[in-house]
């Protein structure tokens, strides 16, 4: 005789989960001044519009946020010696504009 074995087997049933619909990324709305001190021993001073923004160490290198737009940047000696010409700068929404002051 033949013997059959039953097998119960448990299925459960899927589920649809809601649709992944990733976020969209965020509309760039700033963009970057980069500036690099290339001088052996000045400490510069930063200063965009008017308004300080710090200062940058002989031979390093800071990055600033900024809004889209036409800027006046001065960059001095802490010391009134050294330094750099004013310049303006013009940032844009999602680049990187880059300067170095040797002075």
């Amino acid at each position: 005789m033949i013997a059959f074995t039953v097998f119960a087997i448990n299925f459960t049933s899927c589920k649809k989960d809601d649709v992944y619909e990733p976020e969209p990324e965020p509309e760039v709305t700033v963009g970057w001044l980069l500036l690099s001190n290339k001088s052996s021993n000045t400490i510069q001073k930063i200063t965009i519009d008017g308004s300080n923004y710090g200062t940058i160490y002989p031979g390093k290198e800071e990055i600033y946020e900024l809004y889209p737009g036409k800027y006046e940047v001065k960059i001095e000696g802490v010391n009134r010696e050294g330094g750099c010409s004013p310049f303006f700068v013009t940032i844009i929404a999602g680049a990187t504009q880059a300067y170095s002051c040797s002075g």
